[in-house]
């Protein structure tokens, strides 16, 4: 059930979702893209118990594979026990008006007195690099753990690099599923 979705069309910092009613949910974006910077910046998702007031800092992948593919060659990498970070690394995002990004986030088993949120998630940037002709596909795909026993209640999206990044364009939906 989409619960909520949000259209961007000028640069914005970050996108927040309000979570309740539902166990498990599907965050979804498409079309992203960013400003501000001249390379790529990573998209990352916060994870909120207190309202947005302020954000977990246990956030661990337990497994993250990224790779990419050109005409001449294939190159992978993947990381193992991201350690207790304050967000969730999905992605590295490319500027450029050939380039967006897509993909999904899921979180599964957000009710209380569940000790570890768990969730997995798959996303793929075109890299266009401002190029029509130059599209070398970056993939990231993983699992990750929440450890609070809170209901996570509220996430948010943001880039982040070393530049001031901004996200200029894309749709944001939250998902609710139902257990039946």
């Amino acid at each position: 059930t989409v619960i909520s979705s949000t259209t961007v069309s000028s640069a914005v910092a970050s996108v927040e979702f309000t979570l309740a009613g539902y166990e498990n949910y599907a965050l979804k974006f498409t079309n992203l893209n960013t400003s501000g910077n001249s390379n790529y910046s990573t998209l990352r998702l916060q994870f909120s118990v207190d309202g947005g007031s302020n954000y977990l800092s246990t956030v661990y992948a337990t497994r993250r594979h990224m790779g990419t593919y050109d005409s001449t060659s294939t190159s992978y990498h993947g990381r193992d026990n991201q350690v207790s970070d304050s967000f969730l690394g999905v992605t590295d995002v490319y500027q450029g008006t050939n380039s967006n990004t897509d993909g999904m986030v899921f979180i599964y088993n957000n009710k209380a007195g569940v000790n570890n949120k768990t969730g997995i998630f798959h996303a793929i940037d075109s890299r266009g690099y401002n190029n029509a002709n130059n599209h070398n596909p970056f993939y990231a795909d993983g699992a990750y753990v929440v450890t609070d026993s809170s209901v996570i209640n509220k996430v948010k999206w943001l880039l982040a690099g070393g530049n001031s990044y901004n996200i200029s364009h894309g749709t944001y939906t939250l998902y609710g599923i139902a257990n039946s």
